[in-house]
């Protein structure tokens, strides 16, 4: 016999990614499930982690990366008290969930709530269902609480997107650190350089560990897999001419791109390929001497700017040339060994991508801005921004003008 329970409070955001999760299964035709985390007895986060096993009838959570994420939300305050899933046309708990119930009681985990979020003809409704330590079942209603200060800076909604960041370099570490803190459902960052003595503090990296040459994903590996939930994917491979099609499978399988190498090669290559998938990029670099730097936004819509309409490709950046030292000579404007010695311009190119990394995150939280170009001056602490219109003459935009 199930008794009538009090009921169960969550805020607004719940309930809208519960009720979005339960129309996107509907459309999928598969089955979905998330996680529940409450503070002060109020469910505050639903989160559909990893790769859930999804069926029409059945679904199953991913118990790896739900383990980790309750264990980073546990370090933030939060408790996990239970977990949600999706029917359709099937309203309630069924016979499976219920004995599921009856299981955590036996494990010492009275009370641990699960949620229903059943779809019938476009319609969700909500329903909370627990046993307690004597095993009598409850039903409850789900009371939606308005709390101001539990509204997260990226909702649920949003966090369920994928990022690519191209380039770990000096600004693009920094940009990787403040990526691994957004929990985003999957980040993935492309570098193929080595780390080396001479450059090690400035990837945040150690010298003995740039004098074994550990590559720049390798060194994501170990110094953002471990702090953040996100699914972490790396690529030890060139953006380079010759590998354009590797390049544009990978694109296709991320939301939002980030270009954070600093060579003029890669970023129009980069460029190209996300105007042609119709991608989001967020583009980066700084001036001589790091005396200031810009991040410009290429927006998916057919008559926004591109990075050629921007930059006109010389001769000499057309080159080939892949040696990061090249780059940050021709870039910063000093020899590799004044460089070395350079370590406080690194503080100005940080300043740059933490300013990149702000975009992106504006970008993944649905905030709109009407300029897509940022200009610091790090010599007078400003900042400028601007809107850029397509180029007439651009080829990138207008490739049937490449041959006129």
């Amino acid at each position: 016999m199930t008794t009538r329970g009090a009921p169960i409070p969550c805020i607004t955001e719940v309930v809208n990614t519960l009720t979005t999760g339960a129309r996107d299964a509907r459309q999928r035709g598969k089955e979905t499930c998330f996680i529940l985390s409450a503070r002060d007895g109020v469910i505050v986060r639903a989160d559909r982690v990893g790769e859930p096993e999804e069926h029409a009838a059945m679904t199953r959570p991913d118990f790896v990366a739900s383990d980790k994420l309750v264990q980073a939300l546990r370090e933030q305050g939060l408790a996990h008290v239970g977990v949600a899933h999706v029917h359709f046309n099937h309203p309630g708990a069924s016979r499976g969930d219920m004995g599921t119930l009856h299981t955590e009681v036996d494990n010492d985990n009275a009370g641990y709530i699960c949620v229903v979020a059943n779809i019938t003809d476009g319609v969700v409704t909500l329903t909370g269902h627990t046993v307690d330590a004597d095993h009598s079942e409850y039903e409850h209603a789900i009371e939606i609480i308005e709390r101001s200060e539990y509204d997260p800076v990226i909702s649920a909604e949003r966090r369920d997107m994928s990022y690519l960041q191209i380039g770990i370099g000096s600004g693009g570490s920094e940009v990787a650190h403040q990526s691994a803190r957004w929990e985003l459902r999957k980040i993935g960052y492309v570098d193929n350089d080595k780390l080396e003595p001479r450059n090690a503090s400035r990837h945040n990296a150690t010298r003995r560990e740039a004098t074994k040459r550990i590559k720049k994903t390798t060194w994501v590996r170990r110094y953002v897999t471990p702090r953040t939930t996100s699914q972490i994917a790396t690529y030890d491979r060139e953006i380079s001419p010759r590998n354009r099609e590797w390049l544009r499978r990978l694109l296709t399988d991320y939301d939002l791109i980030a270009e954070c190498t600093g060579h003029p090669v890669v970023r129009q290559i980069v460029s190209e390929e996300c105007r042609s998938l119709g991608k989001p990029l967020v583009t980066a670099g700084v001036f001589e001497r790091a005396k200031g730097g810009y991040v410009f936004v290429q927006h998916t819509q057919p008559d926004a700017a591109c990075n050629q309409c921007l930059f006109k490709l010389t001769r000499h950046s057309r080159s080939d040339d892949h040696e990061t030292i090249e780059h940050l000579t021709r870039d910063y404007g000093f020899t590799p060994e004044q460089l070395e010695r350079q370590l406080g311009l690194f503080t100005d190119v940080s300043l740059t991508a933490v300013l990149q990394a702000k975009v992106l995150l504006d970008l993944i939280r649905g905030v709109t801005h009407t300029e897509n170009l940022y200009l610091i001056d790090n010599q007078e602490l400003t900042l400028r921004k601007a809107f850029v219109k397509q180029s007439a003459t651009c080829t990138t935009c207008h490739p049937e003008r490449s041959n006129s």
